[in-house]
């Protein structure tokens, strides 16, 4: 099958949003399919990129830049006109069967539309994060009145934009239970049973020589791990972790803190102000599978965000890990209810807490998330393979009816 994935994050760039998207097309590409992607070039990517192989069996494209007008909602529709144009060159060049939209940015989602009913091509909706619909889209209460009836505005034309495109898509993929439960509430009476879950998933394509075990050790010194951001989304519980980090430390406790990932001056800074310079490594950005290898010697994994439905996706690299996790999030979170079916997944947020539970864990030895862990459903491949059927099953039907129609 012919597919298009429009992805405005894509390998080589290194955050978030483009891990998941460039693992799917690489799976299904190695399923068969014949792959091409749609991505922002790495100018976009502000200097975020880490070089890795792209298979000569996939063909990217590049969308067009635009010169930015300092006004998101302007440079939302040249940032379309451009997807759209490019779009309909690959369609019509490629004869392409289905196109998924991932994201956000949410630019083109609304252009699935247009091409099922300009070029009769079916898409899905992957909803990597909330566009309108359970999401915090919203003016600033400290811009004027002016401001705030134009973005109340936007958003309504947004809103409408996302029912229509979540109207004609034939799958929507959400990556939480909690998303679906959202979407399906704002949604039940158009979207019947097209909306899914498929988690992010650990990439379980690059760690077949990660070790993973459950054997007890004393823990001597304790060593915590970081992947990724940690400041970033929220910095409300940061001080109150490192209180605790500093009562252990006066107590004897022996601490190293480590942390993967782009360095975040917040951290340098707020580790500076609470002298714990000297236990704090910053490594920078690392390679995926040399950077599991690492936190796969730390006791203990951290977490730190402020989304109520989505996971992120490091909280599945520390599942693959089998460490125990302390995770500072709210209490009614994805996070928070994913963490409630492992033994050692703790929710945390007052310096009380956090001591209490660090000094459990390192009085009990314990070193692993779950001892009985089984990480199958947590695995991409495992994420993906329920997609494929969908499409391969669900899909086929219509897109055999649009060959023979065409």
């Amino acid at each position: 099958m012919k597919i298009l994935v429009v992805s405005h994050y894509y390998t080589p760039f290194t955050g978030v949003g483009a891990k998941k998207v460039s693992s799917l097309v690489n799976f299904l590409s190695e399923k068969g399919d014949n792959l091409f992607v749609l991505r922002a070039s790495n100018h976009q990517y502000n200097l975020q990129v880490l070089e890795e192989e792209i298979s000569p069996n996939i063909e990217i494209f590049n969308v067009k830049d635009i010169k930015s007008t300092k006004s998101q909602f302007l440079d939302y529709i040249l940032w379309r006109e451009n997807y759209k144009n490019k779009i309909r060159k690959i369609v019509e060049n490629e004869v392409i069967e289905l196109i998924i939209f991932s994201g956000g940015p949410f630019f083109y989602f609304s252009l699935g539309e247009y091409f099922l009913k300009n070029h009769n091509v079916k898409y899905i909706l992957d909803f990597r994060d909330p566009w309108i619909i359970g999401s915090s889209f919203h003016y600033k209460k400290n811009h004027n009145i002016i401001y705030a009836i134009k973005w109340f505005i936007i958003s309504i034309l947004y809103k409408y934009k996302e029912k229509r495109s979540v109207i004609h898509a034939d799958l929507v993929l959400v990556p939480s239970k909690e998303f679906f439960t959202i979407m399906r509430k704002n949604y039940k009476t158009i979207i019947s049973n097209k909306i899914h879950v498929i988690m992010n998933g650990f990439d379980d394509s690059k760690l077949d020589d990660i070790p993973k075990t459950t054997t007890k050790r004393t823990l001597d010194v304790m060593t915590l791990g970081i992947f990724g951001s940690f400041s970033y989304y929220s910095t409300s519980y940061i001080k109150n972790f490192l209180l605790s980090i500093k009562e252990l430390i006066n107590e004897g406790f022996l601490i190293e803190i480590l942390h993967l990932g782009k360095q975040e001056q917040y951290m340098q800074d707020v580790m500076r102000e609470f002298g714990l310079s000297n236990i704090y490594h910053a490594y920078g950005n690392i390679e995926y599978n040399k950077g599991m290898k690492l936190l796969s010697n730390v006791n203990v994994l951290l977490i730190n965000d402020n989304s109520i439905i989505g996971h992120g996706t490091k909280i599945f690299d520390y599942i693959y890990l089998n460490k125990p996790i302390v995770a500072f999030v709210p209490k009614q979170s994805a996070i928070a209810s994913l963490l409630s079916n492992f033994e050692n997944g703790y929710i945390c947020n007052s310096k009380n807490e956090i001591s209490r539970i660090l000094r459990n864990i390192i009085s009990n030895n314990i070193n692993y998330l779950d001892f009985n862990l089984d990480r199958t459903e947590y695995s991409r491949s495992f994420q993906f393979q329920i997609l494929f059927n969908q499409i391969h099953n669900q899909l086929q039907t219509h897109l055999m009816i649009n060959s023979i129609t065409k």
